[in-house]
């Protein structure tokens, strides 16, 4: 195999990758990577420039630029709220200012003034008169009084109900006293479409969905976000009057923005704040797309911290070196054309000096975009890369302050009730405590104990309950979520076991004056019984079977619940029960019970592994099925513990279970070094390309491989996304990984 010398930084690597893969190099996680990108746009305070520094395990210090305010956090404290029967309102009550009334019993605004017609969503009415009997109408439809908070004489809570479009007259009676009767006409607007998700990228390409009721949409409909193009990808048409509608965002700058559509000849209708921008790690989802692969092949190669274009980067189809006409780099917008006689499947690399390679095999459509990683060496940072010096402490990023109540009901005149449902301290070790979270974004992230810093406890003041504050780097509207329960001091720290919890949606976190009230109104009484069929188990494993249990909350927010985790050895029995679990009910009506099953080798969980994705399910009542799990892969070549010359893989084609993909991912050079191979289940045995030809080298070093074989849904490897390449995108996955020396 031919060498390539020792890279020094590349010069064909142009400003566009300077900029964002290089710098990208001293970005460490998720939360690294959105502070170099702040830096990079320039969007910190100016009066508070300070360094952070990062130290890489290769002994490479970097500096990226973070806050110099200090320790303090920025914030805004919603004032005092008057409770004054005489009331006068503003813009932000959702009404024109008027006059002052004398009214006894009066509905005055609504806060915010519009949502989707699927409600859901949390809403303030303010007026005068109100009490804990206060009942409310929003058009024909009563909301039911749990989902009803009297806050105090001039505010209530409540959660929307659905709706049709358009303007809806709100409607508030105490009690059956029909004389304390008062309405708003049109006080409400049910928005004619729902976007999700309604947060995206400032880069643009976040593939959203429109879901409108009653519309006429079809191809040849247009969207606009902030007045600039959203592309569109498909239509549909679920079921009973909804339809669906795909398209791609364009760039924009961060905030709310107004979405509009506009179909024929009907005048164009619009959502103001519909969607909202916000500093993204991505912007495109990356991965295969377009029509059957023919004579021209795009590819668009993007860094994957910050989603920016890479120019400079190599790419060759196949082996490349004996076609060189089939070897390009990128340009400035990160893209590059082949065109011939490609036709009907292509193999695709990208790779370089600086960046992480990465193999697409068998590639049958023309558009391919594809993320890749920066190596984080010394030898790949910028020319005359510069550490600056520095003193003084980091500051902590500018948060949200979201501050509400946490309430178990009201008592006479509005006063706040004790802590029912959850159990007084057995002794001095024992705590009744309180935490507020917001949803996880996937099955991935269990359930930790948050940090004390913002814990509620029952001596917490509040008007109508318990206050809590919860800081978020969110910008769109929020769901959150509180748990109350005991807390122990043990051993080895805290031990927390909740028994009631609350849920309140549509928090706008960017909204100083919002104090919501979150009803702690759902006991975890509930179980839930597994019927299990476990993976083969093979000599070198899985030996044990761990389980997680979430509550899915609309399409893409997950509760993770503590104590719901639990490993068993195999062979296990056919059935394992989970207790302490919500009720579907009341703020959580509509949600899903969510369970994470994987088959795992050894006390540290480790591979082999077998993994399904995420069954759901709303019902107690019978067991939930878990199975369908795929026999771990074998690796013939290289030899477990021989030598490779890292040129062919090939794996065992013949293993139990459905599924869709083989992934072989190269880890070498002591962690600096990453390449992954993607190839459809037909391509068991692959011959990799020389990636000298790209001015990069394979590391001649001991290497680990992992082997995966995947199961993605609705599979269709013309259409697979980037996140398909993983394990975020599959619905199941075994895997096991060989030690190699690489020669």
């Amino acid at each position: 195999m031919r060498r390539a010398a020792d890279p020094s930084p590349p010069e064909a690597i142009r400003p566009a990758a300077q900029a964002g893969v290089w710098r990208a190099a001293v970005a460490v996680g998720d939360a690294a990577a959105v502070a170099v990108r702040a830096v990079s746009r320039a969007r910190w305070q100016p009066k508070c420039p300070t360094i952070v520094l990062t130290h890489l395990a290769s002994g490479l210090v970097v500096a990226m630029l973070a806050s110099a305010c200090g320790d303090q956090v920025l914030v805004r404290r919603a004032p005092e709220k008057p409770e004054d029967v005489v009331l006068l309102v503003d813009e932000d009550a959702g009404v024109d200012k008027r006059e002052i009334t004398t009214d006894a019993h009066a509905v005055l605004g609504v806060a915010p003034t519009h949502g989707t017609f699927a409600g859901g969503t949390l809403a303030v009415i303010r007026g005068n008169g109100f009490t804990d009997e206060a009942r409310v109408w929003f058009g024909d439809h009563s909301i039911d009084p749990d989902q009803v908070t009297a806050i105090d004489p001039n505010r209530i809570q409540v959660v929307v109900p659905p709706g049709s479009p358009g303007p809806a007259d709100v409607t508030v009676q105490i009690g059956d006293d029909e004389s304390t009767r008062r309405q708003i006409d049109g006080g409400y607007t049910y928005d004619p479409f729902a976007v999700e998700p309604a947060v995206g990228s400032t880069s643009g390409g976040t593939l959203i969905t429109l879901i409108g009721f009653d519309t006429d949409w079809d191809d040849s409909t247009e969207v606009l976000i902030d007045l600039e193009p959203c592309e569109v990808v498909e239509v549909r048409q679920p079921k009973d009057g909804l339809q669906e509608l795909d398209c791609r965002t364009p760039a924009g700058t961060p905030g709310q923005k107004v979405v509009s559509v506009s179909s024929g000849t009907k005048d164009p209708v619009s959502v103001t704040g519909g969607f909202a921008y916000s500093e993204s790690a991505t912007n495109f989802e990356g991965g295969l797309s377009g029509r059957a692969l023919d004579d021209v092949l795009q590819i668009t190669v993007l860094d994957d911290l910050f989603g920016e274009p890479l120019g400079g980067a190599t790419v060759f189809l196949d082996g490349a070196g004996s076609e060189p006409e089939w070897l390009s780099q990128t340009d400035d917008a990160g893209r590059v054309s082949f065109a011939g006689k490609l036709g009907p499947r292509r193999m695709v690399t990208v790779a370089g000096p600086c960046i992480q390679p990465l193999t697409v095999v068998d590639v049958p459509v023309d558009t391919l975009t594809l993320y890749v990683a920066p190596i984080l060496t010394p030898d790949c940072l910028p020319p005359n890369f510069d550490i600056p010096r520095f003193g003084g402490s980091a500051g902590a990023a500018i948060l949200n302050r979201v501050s509400g109540e946490l309430s178990w009901g009201q008592g006479i005149e509005l006063k706040r009730k004790s802590w029912r449902n959850v159990p007084p301290p057995a002794d001095d070790t024992e705590e009744q405590v309180a935490y507020v979270l917001e949803l996880a974004s996937s099955t991935r992230s269990e359930f930790q104990l948050p940090s004390r810093v913002n814990i509620v406890t029952p001596t917490d003041q509040g008007a109508l309950g318990y206050g809590f504050d919860f800081e978020t780097r969110s910008t769109g509207n929020l769901t959150l979520y509180a748990l109350a329960g005991i807390e122990r001091s043990v051993a080895r720290g805290r031990e927390f076991t909740p028994y009631v919890m609350g849920v309140v949606k549509g928090v706008d976190p960017t909204d100083a004056e919002a104090r919501p009230i979150i009803a702690m109104d759902i006991v975890l009484d509930h179980s839930l019984l597994l019927d299990v069929t476990p993976p083969p188990i093979a000599k070198r494993g899985p030996d044990r079977m761990t389980f997680d249990v979430f509550l899915r909350v609309g399409r893409s927010g997950y509760i993770p619940l503590p104590q719901t985790r639990r490993t068993l050895p195999l062979p296990i029995g056919d059935q394992v029960r989970f207790s302490g679990l919500p009720a579907l009910a009341k703020a959580l009506t509509g949600a899903q019970y969510v369970v994470s099953a994987t088959g795992v080798t050894g006390v540290d969980e480790g591979y082999p592994v077998a993994d399904i994705e995420a069954l759901a399910t709303r019902s107690t009542d019978k067991a939930l099925p878990v199975g369908g799990f795929i026999e771990v892969p074998r690796l013939l070549e290289p030899a477990p513990d021989g030598v490779w010359d890292g040129r062919r893989l090939s794996t065992d084609p013949d293993i139990e279970g459905q599924f869709d993909l083989w992934t072989f991912n190269i880890d070498a050079g002591n962690g600096s070094f990453h390449w992954r191979i993607v190839a459809p289940r037909n391509r068991a045995e692959v011959e990799l390309p020389d990636l000298t030809v790209a001015g990069a080298r394979l590391p001649t070093s001991a290497a680990t491989i992992r082997t995966s074989a995947a199961r993605v849904s609705d599979f269709d490897y013309g259409t697979l996304p980037q996140r398909g390449f993983g394990t975020g995108g599959w619905a199941a996955y075994s895997a096991d990984v060989a030690q190699t020396i690489i020669e």
